[in-house]
């Protein structure tokens, strides 16, 4: 079974790189910045649409 694994990590090491490990690259890239993205806009985006949404005039004056 080693010898088996061993000769599938050999392949990869001397596979040619070509345009599907380019595209597999830019593909895992575009999902890391875009989560990244979403971690830094959704505490901004959730302030504004409280302040759209739940502003003070909408409480009432014992929640204030």
């Amino acid at each position: 079974m080693p010898e088996k694994q061993l000769g599938v990590l050999k392949a990869l090491d001397v596979a040619k790189t070509q345009l599907y490990h380019f595209t597999a690259i830019l593909i895992a890239g575009m999902g890391f910045f875009t989560d990244a993205y979403d971690l830094f806009c959704v505490s901004l985006v959730t302030k504004l649409l409280g302040r759209i949404y739940y502003c003070w005039e909408n409480y009432p004056i014992s929640m204030r």
